[in-house]
């Protein structure tokens, strides 16, 4: 029962965080997967807006959390993993609020007051993830789960480049590009983790 609701909730958030922008972006010819951000899909006058905020965001928001929390479960445990699971939150927090603050057209750098606060997410969301993975990296390090370690590095190393290089290449270069590697690297690392077989969370010289 209980892998099974992990197989589920691990799937359903593929299916938001993922999937869904991919064939809704697809759906608007207007819509450059390379160039715009993933927030742009629920930005004002977009054909399908309405549906990315009422649901997308929301429910990528909400499983996140319940993932992370799953994630509990499977991690070993040490303060650092514990700590680095809860600054891992904030893209949850991120996701949410990107539907409570769409951002404008374009998703400018300045703005009006809800773009500020939709920027000021997504510092939330890329500084919570970058540190959390960090301190769980170094936790399942001191750990010896040496499998789990370098995933969560190759995640943490994903967050840094694709965020990193974003805001390098704005405003006209591939910045959709760069950051569906931080978001959606950071997705499957917490997919992986919820549905991880035993030998990946097996510490060093601990027996199956």
């Amino acid at each position: 029962m209980a892998r099974s609701i992990h197989v589920g909730a691990a799937l359903l958030l593929l299916l938001s965080a993922i999937l869904l922008p991919e064939v809704i972006g697809a759906a608007d010819n207007d819509y450059d997967a390379l160039t715009m951000f993933l927030s742009e899909l629920g930005a004002d006058g977009m054909p399908y807006a309405a549906p990315v905020n009422y649901l997308v965001f929301p429910a990528t928001g909400l499983l996140t959390a319940v993932l992370l929390v799953l994630a509990t479960k499977k991690l070993p445990r040490h303060a650092l993993v514990t700590i680095g699971l809860v600054l891992c939150l904030g893209v949850s927090i991120a996701y949410g609020g990107a539907a409570a603050f769409p951002c404008e057209p374009g998703c400018p750098v300045e703005g009006g007051l809800r773009q500020s606060v939709h920027n000021s997410l997504g510092l939330f969301e890329y500084g919570g993830a970058t540190l959390g993975l960090a301190l769980l990296t170094v936790g399942l390090k001191r750990l010896k789960a040496y499998p789990l370690m370098l995933v969560s590095g190759a995640a943490c190393a994903l967050v840094v480049t694709g965020f990193a290089m974003m805001l390098a290449v704005m405003p006209a270069g591939p910045a959709g590009l760069w950051q569906r590697i931080a978001d959606y690297g950071f997705f499957l690392w917490l997919a992986l983790v919820v549905l991880s077989p035993s030998w990946l969370r097996r510490e060093s010289g601990q027996t199956v």
